[in-house]
């Protein structure tokens, strides 16, 4: 776990060497600004935003700055909620009625339940620029058909391979475009079991989790179908049978914290860092840790590829943050405008590069949600270079948002399930997988009823 907080931190660095200010703009310009993609917003009289996200400063009050340049009759002031108790923060916010007019959510559903989120159908649907957004991410924060939230950013699940370890053993790499069959038969001849040699490092429930994006057209993450606003677990079954066996036969590397220290004289290493892993099921933002001293001092290459392709097409996961215009506001075109441009908009990621190009590591913490924005992924690739990260990117048109942040229930979900201890019964083989998936599917769906129940009744 430390290890990847410390990844998570180091992904953060670009964050914390470059401040401007954020003060008020003013002056001439045209009557109307736009970036081509949104339509033109009109100028009016000064006004003032607030915006609340968990990004760092200066990073934070750098696009403040670039937001306020763009429309130089709108100064936006940046509202302070500790991160480790974000809902409580806003729930404050909400009571006291200074909601900011635009902020993140840790949970765009209960949010909306609340009452907190502003409906911006109109202008998401009447926005050139949203039409060019994978399909599945564009179904985060929609309830009961109507708007209430966005994906802002996402952090592609990916697979890291040790190429050293692939040459040492004359073991060629996989093409970028590989299928599943591909990933279980290279992990199974890299793994030496008798001497701590893995396939696969510990990434036990990461297979549990992207088998419906692999294995069905229509599913999202935890089984979810859009259409019917039902579960199905078949494929998260599949998912974890398949790891299981995996473990099982030494080619995936979850062994306890005894053996670690009997294999690698550390129980705390983290088992990439032993030079015995060859493929690290992660996330993007580990990359960065990945390239750092710990690792190039012992020579150790990692390459990023894509999800491996099931029968899906090549659909991938993605976890995403969440982002909402505040019901209370007086200006909602221009607070739709910022809650663009701060994360996913072209202007605003042009912005972002100009500050990662300014960055001693100018690695980002994120990537765009429409990666169909040509001229943001050219520039991209120029920092994130090579054809490894040229093949997660063209993957990521293919885009599957994970559901934790923002489907109904999925707090209620989590909390019961930690209530029953099911994956740590799972985890011990106290319970089987298909015993307790209809149960899950069951609960699922009434978390997932009640809180629609409730948004509903807002509207």
């Amino acid at each position: 776990m430390f290890k990847k907080v410390l990844a998570l931190a180091m992904s953060l660095v670009f964050c914390v060497t470059f401040s401007v200010g954020c003060n008020k703009k003013t002056g001439g310009g045209s009557n109307t600004t736009g970036d081509g993609d949104s339509g033109d917003l009109v100028r009016g009289e000064p006004i003032t935003l607030t915006y609340a996200s968990w990004e760092k400063d200066p990073f934070e009050e750098f696009m403040i700055q670039k937001f306020q340049e763009k429309y130089d009759w709108i100064t936006v002031d940046s509202i302070s909620i500790d991160q480790n108790s974000w809902d409580a923060g806003l729930m404050q916010l909400a009571d006291s009625h200074d909601l900011p007019d635009v902020f993140w959510c840790f949970n765009v559903a209960m949010s909306t339940e609340n009452g907190w989120t502003l409906d911006i159908t109109e202008y998401y649907d009447n926005d050139e620029y949203n039409k060019t957004i994978p399909e599945d991410l564009k179904k985060v924060g929609i309830y009961d058909g109507k708007r209430y939230g966005v994906a802002v950013h996402q952090f592609p699940w990916v697979i890291y391979l040790n190429k050293g370890l692939f040459e040492a053993s004359n073991i060629e790499m996989p093409p970028y475009n590989w299928t599943f069959d591909d990933f279980v038969s290279a992990a199974k001849s890299l793994s030496v079991p008798g001497q701590y040699y893995f396939g696969i490092g510990n990434s036990q429930y990461y297979l549990h989790d992207i088998f419906p994006i692999l294995y069905t057209d229509n599913l999202l993450d935890l089984g979810f179908d859009p259409k019917t606003e039902t579960f199905n677990w078949d494929t998260r079954i599949k998912g974890l049978n398949t790891e299981n066996t995996l473990i099982n036969q030494k080619v995936m590397g979850v062994i306890s914290s005894e053996e670690i220290e009997k294999a690698y004289g550390d129980a705390s290493v983290w088992m990439p860092e032993t030079n015995k892993i060859a493929m690290q099921c992660d996330w993007f933002w580990t990359g960065t840790y990945l390239q750092s001293v710990v690792f190039t001092s012992q020579n150790i290459e990692w390459v990023a590829y894509p999800l491996p392709t099931g029968t899906s097409g090549g659909r991938q996961l993605s976890s995403v943050d969440c982002g909402a215009v505040s019901a209370t506001t007086k200006h909602p075109r221009e607070a739709y405008e910022l809650l663009k441009f701060m994360n996913y908009g072209h202007d605003g990621w042009m912005a972002k590069i100009e500050y990662l190009k300014q960055q001693s590591n100018p690695i980002p913490t994120h990537l765009p949600i429409n990666v169909n924005d040509e001229e943001v992924m050219n520039e991209l690739k120029k920092i994130l270079s090579g054809e490894d990260w040229a093949a997660v990117f063209e993957s990521l048109k293919k885009s599957s948002p994970n559901v934790r942040y923002w489907l109904p229930g999925q707090s209620e979900f989590w909390n019961w399930c930690e209530e029953q201890e099911i994956y740590t019964k799972l985890t011990a083989n106290e319970l089987k997988i298909e015993d307790v998936a209809p149960q899950l599917e069951q609960k699922l769906k009434e978390f997932y009823d009640q809180s629609m129940t409730k948004i509903k009744a807002r509207s």
